[in-house]
């Protein structure tokens, strides 16, 4: 009985060892059919699998059912490949039947991600795909073993519809998860590095101008995308290009244009290179997608740039691909936008009516499809650009009733109800135009449905969400004014909206060179109309406002690329998170306009007060941080100065002159010509051939061009300089046969910032401690050549400067080789004073590249512009006495960068920098005297203008009394007095004095003492 029992045994076992075998076999043989795509052949193996395990447990029948189930319906969606519902529902239920088998949590995840797929690709439930991503994650977390590429996988997608779905912070943080698992992840192959592009490509995407809008930071995910995509030999070729493409429009947008072509033609040439692979296998749809992507944004930066027969060349490539080739609806409508894009160049750079109506009509006959992508050349907008060209011809009744069909069919954006108003005023139909504006504000914000314009006053106006709009306002504002001929309540109105409008957008968006045309436009015309009317206090301090806030916000774009640029992360870390926050508060309160969600409302207040905690973070960590958080200038709080700001736009000079709290606002015409007056007197201060009498003459005639009772205070003047004019030293202009700075004190600043902040600082500093550098250098000056501190030959005059200086200024001197740039960037930031006697070199084609000359026996010696945005110092008060520290070339036309400026960022309050080659005695003599002035407690103004005075009393050789000599160095900053410490000797001096008259004190008492006893 026992051999048959036995053999009864091993035979069981070996049946049930063998359908084991046959259903997991079949099942393996299944999935991997199905990650073939061949689902068909993948069901009999189902089937098969399902019939082997019959006597299994029920939990994997089931199990294998929904299996079946799930390949059924992918077959389903590969037959039809488009949503099918039917499909979608039966996916749906397989996922429960094999959650309710106890499925492994790797085949729950697995479809969990196939049915995200299905619900994106397919379905387009963004809903549905972002909840089964987030299952596919958590189910693959619970799995027995981690598959680190799947779950970094699954990751990207769920990043990706957060980002869809507006979920900004969930995304960022499972992206940043996701960085962090791949650099930990130990066995990479090349390819995978393709994963790590895509993660950081979503980064960028979150920052981009679709969403949170924070340029910098898309810009610096961008970077990392393309380092891994160009790390690899086979990236992902549409991503890869799709980078570049996404790096020129960020440089597009800042008008960097050689860069934004230089990333076009990198993408171009990938394309190029793998023409063939775009255009068949898996890529075939994405070929000319791709390729008009690219020529359609060179064409708009030729035409942004004026270059018409580049622009030309690449349209002729996509004429070749239109007429050769059969193109889908999408590639169509690419088409039409560029077609659209190479009409506004007739439009808007180079006018021509009739290219503009041929372009426009081609463009008209090509069938646009509003559902697909790619959407910008929809006929409103083309028959907008119609309208457009007719109004530019004069033909307003034309363009009005183009603009009227619009309306018929499309709600009118504020851009086109702009154009209606201005054809309006054309056709003399003022009440009807009146009536238009109410409808331009009430698509700007629905909160202006109840406005009366121009009844209404302008604090009731909301503004948008379109930066773009305040320039319609502005515009507008100008069309009035040109229709009365004169000042309008209209036209006020206008300008105030627009400067809300503007303001309340300005956020991260850089300042490209459109964006500054804007605020010239709101500024000059609120100033046109301060000259008409007197501003009250409210008035004032809103426009002065706002010409701070555009300039801080230049100012903070600048630091956050500076400082990445340095390597600095003390406050670069904390300014991304102000701007993260702001941002994101945007982006609620555009959502709340839409919804009227409590909730949203509730999110709304909270970013407020995060907002709020950031800012007051800032300004304990930063001895200048004001600079870097919304201005709020006060006229009724400013000290008591003579405060003239200047402003360069177009052909004009404004002027805004703010003297014992009250404002006036004047125009300087012919800008023009001023300022080639002005380079034409600098030259001639900077020629020592020129003789003093004739520097006075234009001196006088310049200071009649520039002010007309300006002057006429006993207060002190304080210069808010802008463009050529920030070369220009006011102190040394004549009136009345005297240099200015004879009988007023002048200074500089960057910005009424440093004004407003002087009442609330304290005078007395917390660091009293000076640093002294005076480098040698290997070179030599020939007997005849003038010691100016540019060159690299040794300064004799810098090393005695600091030497007579530490005798009664206490500090620590580095002299000669010591005098390193490695010292320099090792100091600590508790200087009070930081002075720089030595050479310095001016870049003109690079002003960046300029630099400051440390001891030249280290191989690296220079300090660059560049640099010393990296650096934090808390001084009070930094001296360059070098050559050409004060100024330096124009950014872009607009941003002066300088030594002063760079100084300044990395926090300290006061600068003396000079404006051109600096003498190195004389130098030497007036920075003496300076320091002098300093200690006996004179604020720095008062102290470089009596130290250059000084110099004109005691100088008798009078050809050194000549500008070029000593009206060079200017104060730049806050003007306090700086408190120092006595020099040790002096101490020691006059403790033995005390001693002496101590004694001598005792000795008197003593004999007096004795002689009454005598008596």
């Amino acid at each position: 009985m026992k051999k048959p029992n036995i053999f009864y045994f091993i035979t069981l076992i070996c049946y049930s060892v063998c359908a084991q075998s046959s259903w997991e076999e079949f099942t393996k043989i299944a999935d991997s059919l199905d990650k073939k795509l061949q689902f068909e052949q993948a069901l009999s193996y189902r089937a098969k699998a399902i019939e082997s395990a019959k006597k299994e447990r029920e939990n994997t029948q089931k199990m294998l059912l929904g299996l079946q189930m799930f390949t059924q319906a992918e077959a389903d969606f590969s037959k039809s490949k488009k949503a099918n519902s039917e499909a979608y529902l039966l996916m749906q239920e397989a996922v429960t039947v094999l959650q309710i088998a106890n499925a492994s949590p790797e085949r729950i995840s697995k479809a969990y991600w196939d049915l995200n797929l299905a619900a994106f690709n397919y379905m387009r439930n963004q809903e549905d795909t972002e909840r089964y991503l987030n299952k596919s994650i958590d189910y693959h977390l619970k799995s027995s073993e981690i598959d680190t590429l799947l779950l970094l996988n699954t990751m990207h997608g769920s990043s990706y519809m957060g980002i869809l779905s507006g979920n900004y912070q969930k995304a960022i943080t499972t992206l940043e998860q996701a960085i962090a698992l791949f650099d930990q992840y130990q066995i990479k192959e090349e390819q995978d590095y393709n994963l790590v592009g895509y993660l950081y490509s979503n980064l960028a995407l979150i920052y981009s101008i679709g969403f949170l809008d924070i340029p910098q930071k898309e810009k610096l995910y961008l970077n990392k995308a393309e380092n891994a995509f160009s790390s690899i030999s086979e990236p992902d070729l549409e991503y890869f290009i799709g980078t570049y493409t996404s790096l020129a429009k960020n440089e597009r947008r800042y008008r960097n244009y050689k860069s934004a072509e230089g990333y076009l033609n990198k993408a171009l040439q990938i394309y190029n290179n793998n023409k063939t692979e775009f255009h068949s296998g898996t890529m075939h749809y994405i070929g000319f997608k791709t390729e008009l992507t690219i020529f359609g944004d060179l064409i708009i930066i030729y035409r942004d740039t004026g270059e018409q027969a580049k622009m030309l060349d690449v349209f002729n490539k996509v004429e070749s691909i239109a007429k050769n080739n059969l193109l889908d609806q999408t590639e169509k409508n690419q088409y039409t936008e560029i077609l659209r894009s190479l009409g506004r160049y007739y439009l808007n750079w180079e006018y021509d009516f009739d290219k503009v109506k041929s372009i426009i009509d081609k463009a008209l006959k090509v069938k646009i499809d509003k559902t697909a992508i790619h959407t910008g050349g929809t006929r409103a907008s083309l028959y907008l650009d119609l309208a457009k060209a007719h109004f530019l011809n004069k033909d307003y009744n034309q363009a009005l009733k183009i603009i009227n069909e619009i309306e018929e069919t499309d709600s009118l954006e504020p851009y086109q109800i702009e154009l209606k108003v201005e054809s309006l005023l054309a056709l003399d139909k003022i009440e009807e135009a009146i009536g238009t504006v109410n409808q331009l504000l009430k698509a700007i914000s629905n909160e202006n449905s109840k406005l009366h314009f121009p009844k209404s006053s302008t604090a009731d106006f909301t503004s948008g969400y379109v930066i773009t709009d305040a320039e319609g306002l502005a515009n507008l504002a100008k069309a009035f004014r040109n229709y009365y001929g004169k000042y309008s309540i209209e036209e006020e109105k206008l300008y105030w909206m627009a400067l809300r409008q503007f303001e309340s957008n300005i956020g991260n968006i850089p300042l490209n060179k459109d964006l500054k045309q804007v605020v010239d436009k709101i500024t000059s015309g609120l100033m046109t109309v301060g000259m008409y009317r007197n501003f009250s206090l409210e008035e004032n301090n809103r426009l002065l406002n706002f010409m701070e806030v555009v300039a801080s916000q230049e100012f903070i774009n600048t630091f956050l690329l500076k400082r990445e640029i340095a390597g600095s992360t003390e406050l670069y870390k904390l300014i991304e998170e102000e701007q993260y926050v702001r941002s994101y508060l945007t982006f609620l309160k555009k959502e709340f306009l839409k919804s009227k969600d409590s909730d949203i409302k509730q999110q709304i207040f909270e970013k407020e007060v995060e907002l709020k905690k950031i800012n007051e973070k800032l300004l304990h960590q930063h001895k200048l941080s004001s600079l870097l958080t919304t201005p709020d200038i006060d006229v009724s709080v400013l000290p008591q100065k003579n405060i003239i700001k200047f402003r360069a736009i177009g052909d004009k000079l404004f002027k805004v002159i703010i003297n014992n709290n009250k404002v006036s606002y004047q125009v300087i015409k012919d800008y023009l010509t001023l300022k080639q007056e002005i380079e034409y007197y600098l030259s001639l201060v900077n020629s020592l051939d020129v003789s003093i009498n004739t520097i006075k003459e234009k001196g006088e005639a310049l200071y009649a061009k520039l002010f007309e009772d300006d002057f006429n205070t006993t207060n002190p003047t304080v210069i808010i300089s802008d463009d050529i004019l920030h070369y220009l030293p006011f102190e040394l202009l004549v009136n009345n046969s005297q240099y200015l700075i004879e009988n007023h004190t002048i200074s500089y600043v960057s910005s009424l910032y440093f004004l407003s902040i002087s009442k609330t600082e304290s005078n007395i500093p917390q660091n009293r401690k000076a640093v002294f550098f005076a480098p040698k250098y290997s070179g030599e000056r020939t007997e005849s050549q003038l010691a100016v501190r540019g060159e690299t030959y040794a300064l004799s005059g810098a090393e005695e400067e600091i030497k007579e200086i530490a005798k009664f200024i206490p500090g620590k001197l580095y002299l000669g080789d010591v005098a390193s740039k490695t010292n320099f960037k090792a100091l600590e930031n508790d200087i009070s004073i930081l002075h720089l006697a030595m050479h310095s070199n001016l870049n003109n084609e690079d002003p960046e590249l300029s630099n400051l000359i440390f001891s030249n026996f280290e191989e690296d010696y220079e300090m660059y512009i560049s640099e010393l945005y990296g650096l934090n110092f808390n001084a009070d008060l930094a001296v360059l006495s070098a050559c050409n520290t004060g100024v330096g070339g124009f950014k872009d036309g607009v941003n002066l960068v300088s030594m002063r400026q760079a100084f300044t960022t990395a926090g300290i309050s006061s600068t003396v920098a000079s404006l051109w080659n600096a003498p190195d005695q004389s130098t030497k003599e007036i920075m003496i005297a300076f320091y002098k002035n300093l200690q006996k407690g004179q604020d720095k103004a008062i102290a470089l203008q009596q130290a250059k005075l000084n110099y004109l009393k005691n100088t008798k050789e009078e050809k050194l009394t000549h500008p070029f000599y000593w009206a060079g160095f200017v104060l730049s900053g806050d003007e306090k007095p700086v408190e120092l410490d006595k020099s040790s000797s002096e101490r020691n001096y006059k403790t033995i004095l005390s001693a002496v008259l101590l004694s001598a004190g005792i000795i008197l008492f003593l004999r007096m003492r004795r002689k009454k006893r005598v008596n």
